[in-house]
């Protein structure tokens, strides 16, 4: 239904549920700090530079003429490490892209789930 063909309309009952949607900020989330994240964080850092340091021998291995043939696998194994672990911390802290379509046209009572169930995920707070 639209009124002028370019603007969707909206019932009484989504209009009520936005009004009663309360959005924290991200910046008032707080973010667990507990044993095993600090050490997912330091796993992150030292993976990366360990890929960026085996990159960099490859390359220089290369130029030289002899390329080092266990950087590529190195290389590969800690993307892959990094990537999972990456999502994961991004997980945690509620960084990570959302899509809220089906939150934003769906249901009053998903709009409330959502809510209740991501502090941060709020009609404005997330990428569309």
């Amino acid at each position: 239904m639209h009124d002028d063909g370019t603007t969707p309309v909206r019932g009484a009952e989504h209009q009520a549920a936005e009004d009663s949607i309360q959005v924290v900020p991200v910046s008032d989330v707080s973010e667990p700090h507990g044993l095993i994240w600090k050490a997912v964080d330091a796993l992150l850092f030292v993976g990366i530079c360990a890929m960026l340091l085996s990159l960099a021998a490859q390359m220089v291995s290369r130029q030289m003429g002899a390329s080092l043939s266990w950087t590529e696998e190195l290389t590969r194994f800690l993307f892959m490490d990094t990537t999972f672990l990456g999502m994961a911390a991004g997980f945690r802290a509620a960084v990570h892209p959302r899509v809220n379509f089906v939150v934003a046209w769906g249901p009053a009572w998903l709009k409330r789930s959502a809510c209740i169930s991501t502090p941060s995920a709020g009609p404005s707070s997330s990428v569309s």
